[in-house]
């Protein structure tokens, strides 16, 4: 089925209005019957359906929301979406009041899955790009309220979730690509900008892919050729979580105007080569 933008919009918008009404039924009746949400990539994955809890049932989706979304006051300040063929990719800024009163902005980069289940479109799967490292790093800094709002959190964690799941979701503090990405990113604009295929095969693996647009998979030299001659391409708030690095970019061509996109660059945990890049771009066919 051919999902249009209103169609996949629509139901992308449903997630952060139930959210912020704190409508917990609502929101897990979103998710597809084998819906995931990673938050944050590279930690732990919530599975719909996964590790009934023995007593009350709940699940990891339930679980999430009892653990992250319950009892604070979230906003989603979106700065641009794009569409693929069945997903959005969003730029965004999470505002957030947790329960013990601080406030917390979480620079983001959302990719929704959309699918139809049972005559109604679902989420199949929720992915946030933020870093967990540094807004960790952050809230410490902040002084004793941070402090305490990580230890509350930490107090929470450990009530709701198995231990398992706690193990897994701290694993973004320590694995992943951090800044590593996005000099990656920075370097993969440059290469483009300025035609060097050394520089751009230095950074791939061997057997990556480049989805120009997101779903059209090609090698990673045609990267140069599909955004052309004297083509400019800039990266712009790259954000990395786990094995994964969320940007936005600008594409600039004589004699056409500046275009923007959202693009997600993914590593080989051992070689820390790229080995998929996915852009984001509305009406570009490149």
């Amino acid at each position: 089925m051919d999902l249009t933008r209103e169609q996949i919009l629509e139901s992308v918008e449903r997630s952060p209005a139930c959210v912020a009404a704190q409508d917990k039924a609502g929101w897990l009746a979103l998710f597809s019957s084998d819906g995931t949400v990673e938050d944050p990539v590279g930690g732990a994955v919530s599975r719909r359906g996964g590790h009934p809890h023995p007593h009350t049932h709940e699940d990891d989706l339930g679980r999430f929301w009892d653990t992250f979304i319950a009892g604070n006051e979230i906003r989603f300040e979106v700065k641009a979406d794009r569409f693929g063929a069945s997903e959005l990719a969003r730029q965004t800024v999470i505002h957030t009041r947790l329960s013990t009163g601080m406030a917390i902005d979480v620079p983001a980069y959302l990719v929704y899955e959309v699918v139809l289940e049972q005559g109604a479109l679902r989420l199949k799967r929720l992915r946030a790009c933020w870093d967990l490292r540094l807004r960790t790093t952050r809230a410490l800094l902040s002084g004793p309220s941070g402090l305490w709002t990580l230890l509350s959190m930490g107090a929470r964690m450990m009530r709701v979730q198995r231990m398992g799941w706690v193990l897994e979701y701290s694993r973004g503090l320590t694995s992943g690509i951090f800044g590593r990405g996005t000099r990656a990113a920075a370097a993969l604009a440059h290469a483009v900008s300025t035609h060097d295929r050394s520089e751009l095969d230095s950074l791939f693996a061997p057997e990556a892919t480049v989805e120009l647009p997101s779903g059209e998979a090609r090698q990673p030299d045609a990267m140069i050729d599909a955004f052309g001659e004297g083509a400019g391409l800039r990266v712009v708030e790259p954000v990395s979580a786990g094995w994964l690095t969320g940007f936005a970019y600008e594409h600039t061509r004589a004699g056409h105007e500046p275009e923007s996109g959202i693009g997600f660059l993914e590593f080989d945990p051992s070689s820390r080569k790229i080995v998929r890049v996915r852009l984001f771009k509305d009406g570009l066919v490149l």
